[in-house]
């Protein structure tokens, strides 16, 4: 198949009420953890639901809270933290944190409620378990900062990022090692990187072939310019093959269409003998070949809303 994973993609509309009065009538997950504060600075507690829907955390909600009580639902998302080892919290300031631990360190990023939005405003990759390093980040003056080395012995440098996307939740997964592209002080094309953040969603989400989604991959990311970005994926296996085209466009209202294509197909096998009288399975027949129609969504507030 050319699609795996959620071939919707587009957030379970039953996982998340429209309003309740408590977690357990807002959110239908049997597994979910909740983090309480004052996103939108109100004086009234607002409510993050990250919600275990499948085999990990892959959807999540912001709640505004109800002058007299209750909530009423302010975005919902096909994405979560992917991870049973996260520590979300708000605090006094309203910003929301959310720390995923790793095997080679941890992920941190930092979201404010700000023109009508959750916007990415800092966070931190920190690499110290083995690696002796960590990346400080602050979107709002557009610094980073990179320590390494332990304790007294520790340096720090201060870079200067270049120009960044509108970074709002839901445009790109929560894990550093997928979005390093981000802070690139060499890369100032802020269409590519927003467009590499919904790649990396895609990846993160298993909505192509897997090798498709081996985002360490830097042949397989997107190209392109003018609002108009495309990759393909061209993989033969032991015993079937696929090729998948994807495109991004922007629109004019600023949401971007994402197309999906392809043809996949069986490989046969051909048995010869060699000179010695040796037998062997072999060749790299292609048969069978089929094509699908496009998938297609519109990516618009970091959700896929499918076509």
């Amino acid at each position: 198949m050319l699609v795996a994973g959620i071939a919707t993609a587009s957030v379970n509309a039953q996982t998340f009420k429209p309003s309740g009065n408590s977690p357990a009538e807002l959110c239908t997950a049997k597994e979910y953890t909740t983090t309480e504060g004052d996103l939108n600075k109100d004086g009234i507690k607002d409510l993050f639901i990250n919600a275990k829907t499948d085999y990990s955390f892959n959807e999540s909600a912001f709640y505004f809270g109800i002058a007299g009580g209750g909530y009423t639902l302010f975005r919902k998302y096909d994405m979560g933290t992917h991870s049973d080892n996260s520590k979300i919290t708000v605090n006094a300031n309203g910003v929301l944190r959310i720390q995923t631990d790793r095997d080679e360190g941890s992920d941190i990023f930092l979201f404010r409620y700000q023109n009508g939005g959750m916007f990415l405003i800092g966070g931190k990759m920190d690499r110290h378990k083995n690696q002796h390093f960590d990346y400080s980040f602050n979107f709002s003056t557009g610094k980073m900062i990179r320590t390494d080395g332990e304790g007294t012995d520790a340096k720090t440098t201060t870079i200067q990022m270049s120009k960044m996307p509108q970074l709002k939740y839901g445009w790109f997964p929560l894990n550093w090692n997928m979005i390093e592209y981000l802070v690139d002080e060499h890369l100032s094309d802020t269409d590519f990187k927003t467009v590499m953040g919904i790649f990396r969603r895609m990846q993160d989400d298993e909505m192509m072939h897997w090798a498709f989604c081996e985002y360490d991959n830097p042949y397989k990311n997107p190209d392109g310019g003018n609002g108009h970005y495309e990759c393909e994926n061209d993989f033969t296996g032991g015993s079937y093959w696929i090729y998948e085209h994807l495109k991004f466009d922007r629109q004019t209202n600023g949401t971007w269409r994402v197309e999906l294509s392809g043809q996949h197909g069986e490989r046969t096998y051909e048995e010869y003998t060699d000179e010695d009288g040796e037998t062997y399975s072999g060749g790299t027949n292609q048969d069978a070949e089929e094509s699908e129609p496009p998938s297609i969504w519109i990516f618009t507030d970091g959700i896929f809303v499918k076509q």
